[in-house]
């Protein structure tokens, strides 16, 4: 159960960005959620496969593999959220691993605990499915953009530009998001440092 004042007000703050927020369902929300923190390189376990999850501090890296075959990395910073799960809507994953790539808090609650709650707000359920789905895409949108430009400074580049806050990872994470070894990633960030920093 969620009790911390701090993560309430964060939760509350998110819901009210996003336009997600009801505010007769979110006592029953703080009740059934509950709060876990993970070391940085510590993989994120969680016992049910429905898990939305909103990070409260630190980052945590997705290992995704889709039902296409495809392989594809995800990034979720602080006040964001990510789906633990393999199936919703459109996303179709045949692998999900997650990692905590630094110090992190979160907050989880399994969606079907929402929507057994819910059961007769249709238009809520469906504005918070794709609000989770965009978020999800974004992800990849992120992942295959940065993964597309032509050199390896240029991925640096663009994953530096759309992470402002990005650089507080380790670059092992970093290089592993680029799917590149350590060595390469760091001679490719000092080539971005020597052309775009005094």
């Amino acid at each position: 159960m969620v009790s911390d004042i701090r993560i309430k007000k964060g939760i509350l703050d998110y819901a009210l960005k996003y336009e997600i927020y009801v505010p007769e369902l979110f006592p029953y929300l703080f009740e059934k959620s509950g709060t876990l923190f993970f070391k940085r390189g510590e993989t994120i376990k969680l016992r049910m496969d429905d898990l939305l999850c909103l990070i409260h501090s630190g980052a945590v890296m997705g290992d995704i593999l889709t039902q296409d075959g495809h392989r594809e990395h995800h990034i979720s910073l602080r006040e964001q959220v990510f789906f633990a799960g393999l199936e919703l809507n459109s996303i179709k994953r045949k692998v999900c691993t997650w990692t905590a790539v630094m110090p992190t808090e979160l907050t989880f609650i399994r969606l079907s605990i929402i929507r057994s709650h819910i059961s007769d707000e249709q238009e809520y359920w469906d504005s918070l499915l794709e609000h989770i789905v965009k978020s999800t895409q974004e992800q990849s949108r992120k992942f295959h953009h940065i993964q597309n430009q032509p050199t390896l400074v240029a991925k640096v580049s663009e994953m530096l530009s759309l992470y402002p806050r990005i650089l507080d990872i380790k670059q092992t994470h970093l290089a592993e998001y680029l799917m590149v070894r350590p060595p390469s990633f760091s001679r490719a960030l000092k080539e971005w440092e020597r052309r775009n920093l005094p």
